[in-house]
């Protein structure tokens, strides 16, 4: 993994929490559309009970996309450090939420059928929290 954060340029903040006994977070690709001007990187982690079915996926990315808050039901919260992060429930017991700090846009989908989504949102605002320095 740290071959990979190192191959970036920029450096990024991981999770420091995890909402439940999580696998090392693993990178599993880079994309790069131009020239390292506009990359994305995707690290998951997944419960280490058997069987799985929780699992946090996190991309990070140089770049505005067409974002989400314009065709999703997201709503606005308060961070750590007073950064703005969008948060959305989907339907699949998935939570969402990205914010943008220097630059980078940070987005963590939360998958966790074996609780309430206020309790999914609760753990996934605690993680993303652990990522503001």
């Amino acid at each position: 993994m740290q071959v990979a954060l190192d191959a970036l340029p920029f450096s990024v903040d991981l999770p420091k929490e995890f909402p439940f006994d999580a696998t090392e977070l693993k990178v599993r690709f880079i994309e790069d559309w131009g020239m390292k001007k506009r990359i994305l990187i995707d690290l998951l982690t997944m419960s280490t009970q058997e069987p799985t079915r929780i699992n946090l996926n996190l991309r990070i990315y140089n770049f505005d996309s067409f974002h989400k808050t314009e065709n999703k039901d997201y709503k606005e919260i308060n961070l750590n450090k007073n950064i703005t992060g969008y948060i959305t429930e989907e339907e699949n017991y998935s939570t969402k939420l990205f914010y943008k700090k220097d630059r980078l846009v940070y987005e963590f989908d939360y998958h966790n059928k074996n609780i309430d989504k206020e309790t999914r949102k609760e753990h996934l605002i605690m993680t993303v929290n652990s990522t503001i320095n």
